[in-house]
């Protein structure tokens, strides 16, 4: 009977970290199935675009183009998909820039199943569906993103250049949100996603406007300072009302005038 204690603890222990390891991604991405509507809903002319990436899978895409030589990637959170993000896409057109709007594997109607790696994958096929089949100059991109599309904005804006990058309720990193509910030694024994921030902010060469809203109850303003820390480039907050969700922050002025400079700006050069 005393043998079998420690063996009974160890299978115990085993059988956590097992249904940890399996049950993380779907902790981490929450993604909608419910379609809310489509731009038409807004009386703007759009395209529907399949993105496939190299593992075959189909992403939903939408095109809203503009009179405008200015474009904008936009990436949602992690509980959304574009069809939840018609108010950014309506205030972002009537800038105006045109606008592209993608969905990751399992978001929507998208092919695959949600990761960090499909995240990735489908940031960068926007970008290449811009750049090479739209014809987009670089300099004229500017990078969108809420919650965790902020996060994967920042990791595509450490890897191209672009305009600007616009951090909209982003966090710093999932181990960081991780430790807030778990002791340390599990976060670094479990937690496999990433997602860090702060790895891709000190790497992008383009300036940065974080977004915030004063009433976020998910992400909280006092991590915000310390984030923008990392980012070495022309950086600037501006607070907006509402919170980690709601649509409030398209009636800022401010935000509004901050987001029309980003656009005038160009990449730094490489050294």
């Amino acid at each position: 009977m005393a043998q079998r204690q420690p063996q009974s603890r160890a299978l115990r222990a085993l059988w956590f970290v097992a249904r940890a390891l399996v049950s993380q991604r779907s902790l981490i991405f929450r993604p909608s199935r419910r379609e809310v509507g489509t731009p038409a809903d807004l009386q703007l002319d759009f395209e529907a675009i399949s993105l496939v990436l190299s593992r075959g899978e189909r992403l939903r895409a939408w095109w809203i183009p503009a009179s405008a030589d200015a474009t904008l990637i936009l990436l949602p959170g992690r509980r959304s998909n574009i069809s939840c993000e018609l108010a950014a896409i309506r205030y972002f057109h009537s800038l105006p820039c045109n606008v592209l709007a993608v969905d990751y594997p399992g978001f929507g109607i998208s092919e695959g199943r949600p990761s960090e790696e499909g995240c990735y994958a489908a940031a960068l096929a926007a970008w290449q569906y811009l750049t090479r089949e739209r014809g987009a100059a670089p300099e004229e991109i500017v990078l969108y993103g809420r919650s965790l599309g902020a996060v994967v904005a920042a990791w595509l804006a450490a890897r191209v250049e672009c305009c600007g990058l616009i951090f909209h309720g982003g966090f710093s990193s999932v181990p960081d949100l991780a430790r807030k509910y778990f002791p340390t030694w599990i976060v670094t024994l479990l937690c496999q996603t990433r997602l860090d921030a702060r790895d891709f902010l000190s790497k992008c060469r383009c300036p940065v406007l974080f977004l915030h809203a004063r009433e976020d109850r998910v992400i909280l303003l006092e991590g915000i300072a310390n984030l923008m820390s990392f980012a070495a480039t022309p950086k600037q907050l501006v607070l907006v009302d509402g919170d980690h969700w709601g649509a409030e922050w398209t009636s800022s002025p401010e935000a509004r005038e901050c987001i029309r400079a980003l656009f005038t700006h160009s990449p730094a050069a490489k050294p």
